[in-house]
């Protein structure tokens, strides 16, 4: 009796375990499922949230180019601030708020928040900024200025030499690495700080500013404004280009060309998209190269490529990007003889050879590192103006940071 009892108590209890493990698996399966809900959800409304915000930036920048209020604010006062909101812009409970900032003439920070209010009343948001701006002057030119950068100069392992010019950045230039020589025959000046290493050496003829150990610092200067694609003016670069390539026929026109030379002799020959050069090819330009996106020259090693630039009287010369230009390590010895000019940044990495320029470097930022090959940057006066057409503002509004924040 007493195990027949026994036998029942057991049973009992196995039963309660086994249900109680049942249960708690039960419990995290649905714990599980609920937050994969959650997750899935919070994915969907990011998405949702990024996509509203990414749309008050586009609409900010389209008022700055078309909006005459909007682009006269924008150009000529440097504290204008403006603010709109759009709400349900794609219908249903979106809304995005957006506010733009000036930090100078044709120059501020955007500010867009994306909000989905749900039927609860949550509010789930994204911000995104970005700060935009407009190549703005009076001048085709940095009139004497080889090298110019709107914001950082970064020397690094290079023998460059200016002569009989000038060296600018609106923010920072240092010049470091061992046995690293830059000579500049005029002037050095950065608006804010000039920074040199131990081991490298900097030789100037003329003055040395900035705003710590050589003040007085220097006045900021513009960077010379371009227009790439405007149809309507006629002063653009696709409106002159005699020639005017999309960014697969330009690739085939290389790789028809490799292993040999490819001599581009037009006026202006002009890219709808990137420029990517890494064959082993002589590419000899007999004008100028505008590319609307990206510039990217000898990346491919094993077979380097070479690029010369030639300049003829009262005509444009040189490479212009609406973006980044790239001169990579696999760049032999080169001359370039005219604008090379980047909406954004220059980099060059030129391991493989000397590269020489005359005419003029513009960029926001330029880096230039070389492991000690020679670098010669001379002003040309002729070429900028034949090359940088006078015109008041850029028609283009170029992003220069972006950033999202949840």
């Amino acid at each position: 009796m007493n195990i027949f009892l026994d036998k029942k108590g057991t049973t009992l209890l196995v039963t309660i375990l086994l249900v109680a493990v049942l249960l708690s698996l039960g419990l995290y399966f649905l714990d599980f499922s609920l937050t994969e809900k959650r997750i899935s959800e919070g994915q969907t409304k990011g998405v949702k949230t990024y996509h509203l915000a990414e749309a008050g930036i586009q609409e900010m920048i389209w008022r700055l180019k078309h909006d005459q209020e909007y682009k006269s604010n924008f150009e000529e006062d440097p504290e204008w601030s403006a603010d709109f909101e759009v709400s349900s812009p794609f219908g249903g409970n979106g809304h995005y708020s957006v506010k733009i900032d000036n930090t100078g003439l044709a120059q501020g920070d955007i500010r867009s928040v994306g909000k989905v209010i749900e039927e609860d009343g949550r509010t789930s948001r994204r911000i995104v900024k970005t700060r935009v701006y407009k190549a703005a002057t009076t001048s085709p030119a940095l009139d004497g200025y080889a090298l110019f950068s709107d914001n950082d100069l970064d020397i690094f392992l290079t023998n460059i030499s200016v002569p009989a010019s000038s060296v600018h950045a609106n923010n920072n230039i240092d010049v470091g690495g061992p046995n690293t020589e830059m000579y500049v025959e005029n002037d050095l000046g950065a608006v804010n700080k000039i920074s040199q290493s131990h081991f490298s050496n900097i030789e100037v003829g003329g003055e040395m500013r900035d705003s710590y150990d050589y003040s007085p610092p220097p006045e900021e200067l513009e960077m010379p404004p371009v227009s790439f694609y405007d149809l309507d003016d006629p002063d653009s670069f696709k409106s002159r280009a005699d020639v005017i390539y999309s960014e697969q026929e330009f690739r085939d026109l290389l790789n028809n060309s490799s292993g040999g030379e490819l001599v581009l002799d037009n006026h202006i020959t002009y890219v709808e998209g990137r420029v990517r050069v890494r064959q082993n090819i002589d590419l000899i330009i007999n004008g100028l190269l505008v590319s609307e996106d990206n510039m990217d020259i000898g990346f491919s090693c094993g077979h380097n490529t070479s690029v010369n630039v030639n300049y003829s009287t009262s005509s444009p010369a040189g490479l212009i990007a609406n973006g980044n230009i790239r001169l990579r390590q696999c760049l032999a010895e080169s001359d370039i003889r005219g604008v090379v000019y980047a909406t954004r940044d220059i980099r060059m990495n030129n391991f493989s050879g000397d590269v020489n320029f005359e005419g003029g470097m513009y960029a926001r930022n330029i880096e230039i590192f070389s492991n000690w090959r020679d670098n010669a940057m001379k002003f040309n006066k002729n070429i900028i103006s034949d090359t940088l057409q006078a015109t008041e503002f850029s028609p283009v509004v170029t992003v220069e940071h972006w950033e999202e924040e949840y």
